[in-house]
């Protein structure tokens, strides 16, 4: 049985640290999805008893997020705005965290990744 430490934590995670590639974690769910798996230990102690069907729904979770980010960049939106619609407030994670792991960085990610989506470069 895998442990997926901290590739899956959960199906909506809306948070990543500053380095993080959002289109790499999204390449390694799909590789993820491939494997069969009858559970998956979380880093947080979560166990995940349907991995199937939660790494499918983090895969649409994460994919309807790249969508919202990229739709509302071409509509001039800047990256707080688009945070702020597409995953909520911010102000309390940038706070704890310094900006090292907040919702911020994961926008940041889908717009300036070197694997950005074509359509925003």
């Amino acid at each position: 049985m895998p442990f997926s430490g901290d590739l899956f934590l959960h199906e909506r995670v809306k948070m990543v640290g500053k380095e993080e590639n959002y289109y790499q974690s999204l390449a390694s769910m799909r590789l993820l999805q491939e494997l069969d798996l009858s559970r998956i230990f979380c880093s947080l102690g979560r166990v995940v008893k349907r991995p199937k069907q939660a790494i499918a729904e983090k895969i649409a979770f994460m994919e309807e997020t790249i969508e919202k980010v990229w739709d509302l960049h071409h509509k001039g939106v800047g990256i707080e705005g688009i945070t702020k619609q597409v995953l909520g407030s911010d102000l309390q994670e940038q706070l704890i965290t310094g900006g090292d792991f907040c919702k911020q960085n994961l926008v940041r990610s889908i717009l300036v990744s070197p694997q950005a989506d074509c359509r925003g470069l």
